[in-house]
């Protein structure tokens, strides 16, 4: 059975045993400016075996272990320093065709709390890098045209690390798994949140998530607010109409003024009219009534 590379997790013939596998080291230039020559890593392997540590993020505390070598059904893996092969350059872009690289096979524990927590981060992808730890025993300058800091060419190798993004554009793994007797095991994926801090892109995730599921919600209140100020504006409206007293059209009459003065009036003609000449001293003049007048008048 061949071996291929997934970024799932796989049990590899029921055994719970975690491998990965990639390259460590290649010869082109880092991230802080450096290019570790490939012999120098040829020279220090020896020394990387002995101790086969894996750590995490460049840590003291080790989460696995280097394997020299691994059969499998017949396909071999192995730690060493060799060309990369068609399938390595298309998975991994960073790595050149006519370059050697560090290639490292390595087993990922879970025999502690802490080295269960690392394989489930690399199982969801979040660790994908390696990166070598040691020290620098011999370097020089670059030269202006070679593009670079230093170049390193004796160095001694501890340990190798796995990382989210190492110095090395072309230090990258992947999980090891059996091409046709491979079981999946789906695993949920839980987010490993630390107790102490939540970063920008994690609050910025939330936020968005929260805003799609509160958006129906949102247009709830904007239609509720719509209809207050529309029963709002229709209560004002009626109130202002009851102010406004009726108005009416044409000329106002007063009749019972209009009578009353045509009354005193007429009642002034008449007696103008039927005035006596002259009286008599003890003759009294009586006024004339309302229905003496109106007696008259028919």
């Amino acid at each position: 059975m061949d071996f291929t590379f997934t970024g799932e997790f796989y049990k590899i013939d029921g055994d719970d045993r975690l491998f990965i596998y990639g390259p460590a080291s290649a010869e082109i230039l880092d991230s802080q400016g450096d290019i570790i020559e490939i012999d120098a890593i040829k020279k220090a392997l020896p020394q990387l075996l002995k101790r086969a540590r894996i750590t995490v993020d460049h840590k003291d505390q080790i989460v696995g272990e280097i394997v020299e070598i691994l059969e499998k059904s017949g396909q071999m893996f192995k730690t060493e320093v060799r060309l990369p092969d068609e399938s390595e350059l298309s998975k991994f872009g960073n790595l050149e065709k006519e370059k050697e690289a560090l290639f490292v096979l390595a087993e990922i524990w879970n025999d502690t709390e802490y080295c269960t927590a690392v394989r489930k981060a690399i199982e969801q992808g979040q660790y994908r890098s390696y990166s070598i730890s040691g020290n620098v025993v011999n370097s020089r300058p670059c030269k202006s045209d070679e593009k670079c800091a230093r170049i390193v060419s004796d160095l001694n190798l501890s340990a190798v690390t796995i990382c989210r993004e190492g110095a090395n554009p072309a230090a990258q793994f992947d999980i090891l798994k059996e091409g046709d007797k491979m079981t999946e095991e789906k695993i949920e994926e839980t987010k490993i949140e630390s107790p102490e801090f939540v970063t920008i892109a994690d609050f910025e995730t939330y936020k968005a998530e929260m805003s799609t599921k509160l958006e129906p919600l949102s247009k709830i209140d904007e239609i509720y607010d719509l209809l207050k100020k529309k029963k709002e504006a229709e209560k004002v409206e009626e109130e202002e109409v009851e102010k406004e007293e009726p108005k009416e059209e044409g000329i106002k009459i007063n009749i019972e003024k209009m009578r009353a003065e045509l009354y005193e009036q007429l009642k002034k003609e008449f007696l103008e009219e039927s005035k006596p000449v002259q009286t008599s001293e003890k003759v009294e003049v009586v006024a004339k009534s309302h229905s003496d007048i109106m007696s008259l008048l028919r």
